[in-house]
C-alpha cells in the first residue's frame, strides 16, 4: 500500500507460472466450459486492458483484481492517496496526481481504457475547507471540482483514447460527531454533517454524470447499491469496521464494483458509434 499511496503503478505479478498447478488446471478444456477456456487463451491479446486513476478508494477495486475477479483482464493502477478531482488543474499540488497519471496515460496505448475514481476527498473534506477558508458558498466550489475534472477528462479524450469509464465517488462513512477524531487530520475541522456530505456528494456525481453523457464517457454510477433506502445514507454493511476510516468497507465493497465494471465493458460502445 506504500507503493500506491506514492501514485506508483503496480501491475500483476508472475503471470501463469506464478498461479500453480492448480491454477493452471483452470485453464485446461475440460468437460464443461472448455471451449470458452480455449476462445480465452486465443483472444487474451486482444482483450482491452484497464488503467485505473484515481484516490485511495480504488483499493478494493485493485483487490478484487489481485483476488483474480476480474478474470484474465489486465490492468495497471496509479492509486494517489488524498487525490482531488480539483487537484487535477494543479500541475503543483500536494498529492502531484496529475503527474502521476498523465505519466502512464500518455501516450495512449491501444486496447487500454482508463478508468477514474475521484471526488470523495473534494465531497467530503476540500470543498468544505475552502469555503471555510474563502467565505464562499459550497456549491460554487462544488462547481469547481467538476469543472476541472471534466476539462481533465476532455484532455484524455483529445489524447486518443476512444473510450474512458469513469465511476461515481463512492458516498461517505464517518459521522459527523466522529469526524474531530479522524484519521485524516485535514477532515478535523469539517462540520458538515453526514446527510449534507452525502447530498453535497449526489450533486458531485450527478454534474459528473451529465458532463460525460455530453462528451460521449461512460459513467458509472453505484450510489444506489451503496445506498441503505430506509436512511438515503450508506449502508451500514459498506461501511469500515473502524468508525473513523472514510472508505467503504473492502471486504464487501470489492465485489460490487467488480461485478459493476465488468458488467459496464461487456459491450463496446465506443464513443464514435454513440456520436452517430
Amino acid at each position: 500500500m506504500a507503493a500506491e499511496a506514492a501514485g506508483q503503478v503496480e501491475e500483476p505479478e508472475g503471470g501463469r507460472k506464478a498461479l500453480g498447478k492448480a491454477a493452471r488446471r483452470r485453464w485446461r478444456p475440460g468437460l464443461r466450459g472448455g471451449w470458452k477456456r480455449a476462445l480465452a487463451r486465443w483472444f487474451l491479446p486482444l482483450q482491452t486492458s484497464l488503467l485505473f486513476c484515481g484516490d485511495s478508494h480504488l483499493a478494493p477495486i485493485w483487490k478484487g483484481y489481485k483476488a483474480g475477479l476480474f478474470g484474465t483482464r489486465h490492468a495497471r493502477c496509479v492509486l494517489v492517496a488524498g487525490a482531488t478531482a480539483r487537484g487535477l488543474g494543479n500541475p503543483r499540488s500536494a498529492t502531484g496526481a496529475r503527474q502521476k497519471y498523465l505519466e502512464v496515460l500518455l501516450p495512449p496505448a491501444p486496447r487500454v481504457v482508463p478508468v477514474f475514481l475521484l471526488g470523495e476527498v473534494d465531497c467530503s473534506s476540500v470543498v468544505w475547507l475552502r469555503s471555510a477558508a474563502a467565505g464562499t458558498d459550497p456549491a460554487d466550489e462544488l462547481v469547481r471540482s467538476v469543472t476541472v475534472y471534466l476539462s481533465f477528462l476532455d484532455e484524455v479524450l483529445a489524447a486518443g483514447y476512444r473510450r474512458i469509464l469513469v465511476l461515481a465517488a463512492p458516498l461517505p462513512t464517518v459521522e459527523g460527531s466522529d469526524h474531530h477524531r479522524a484519521h485524516s487530520i485535514l477532515r478535523r475541522d469539517i462540520t458538515a454533517t453526514l446527510r449534507e456530505r452525502t447530498e453535497l456528494t449526489r450533486r458531485f456525481n450527478q454534474a459528473v454524470a451529465e458532463g460525460c453523457r455530453l462528451r460521449g464517457i461512460d459513467f458509472l454510477d453505484l450510489t444506489a447499491a451503496w445506498t441503505d433506502p430506509t436512511t438515503g445514507l450508506v449502508a451500514d454493511r459498506f461501511r469500515a469496521r473502524d468508525p473513523l476510516d472514510h472508505h467503504l468497507d473492502e471486504e464487501a465493497a470489492a465485489p460490487v464494483w467488480v461485478a459493476a465494471i465488468r458488467r459496464a465493458l461487456r459491450w463496446p460502445r465506443w464513443r464514435d458509434a454513440r456520436r452517430g
